[in-house]
């Protein structure tokens, strides 16, 4: 049990590191102000640091899901699961010809569907705890119409996409926080 979270905590961790690593790329380069800053370098800059976030921790989270091994079938599926998509949508991004925002928020949005319906399933357990049941089902449903919004990105500016992304990114950020701050003596 114990390195199960471990694991857990690994992928979290990876995951928080590079949505910090895109927030505040994007406050210092004044991503979030006005269209004039939106220039093909910074456009750059934002595609390479999702592109490689998907790739991090797609390969973390097939590591983490061969580490489960077939004793915990449905930790090792969902993360191959996940790792393949995020492998793959990494490397989409990668050999893209055009890039562009909407095709980076559609990118992102599964991550936040999925991560907004691992929530969802997180709270039908905990029935004896209705505040933190609450709380899953609200955030898990934030997330996952943020994953639908993301994915209609091509129907919004490029400042509302940017703006979008960093909602998304910074709500995503607050909901780990305690998955990376929990522990055993804390259970």
């Amino acid at each position: 049990m114990r390195e199960e979270l471990q694991s857990h905590k690994i992928v979290f961790s990876l995951i928080a590191m590079w949505l910090v690593i895109f927030l505040i790329t994007g406050f210092y380069l004044g991503l979030y102000h006005s269209a004039e800053r939106l220039e093909a370098e910074l456009l750059l800059i934002v595609s390479i640091a999702i592109t490689s976030a998907l790739g991090y921790v797609g390969l973390a989270e097939i590591i983490v899901g061969v580490q489960f091994g077939a004793a915990h079938r449905r930790e090792l599926l969902t993360y191959l699961l996940l790792g393949t998509l995020s492998l793959l949508s990494g490397l989409m991004l990668a050999i893209a010809t055009e890039i562009s925002l909407p095709r980076l928020a559609l990118a992102v949005s599964p991550y936040a569907i999925l991560f907004g319906a691992f929530q969802l399933r997180l709270g039908q357990g905990l029935s004896r705890h209705p505040v933190q049941r609450r709380s899953f089902r609200v955030c898990g449903a934030i997330e996952i119409a943020s994953g639908v919004v993301l994915a209609c990105a091509s129907f919004f500016s490029g400042v509302n996409v940017i703006r979008l992304l960093a909602v998304t990114a910074a709500s995503t950020l607050l909901q780990l926080l305690p998955f990376l701050f929990f522990s055993r003596r804390n259970a």
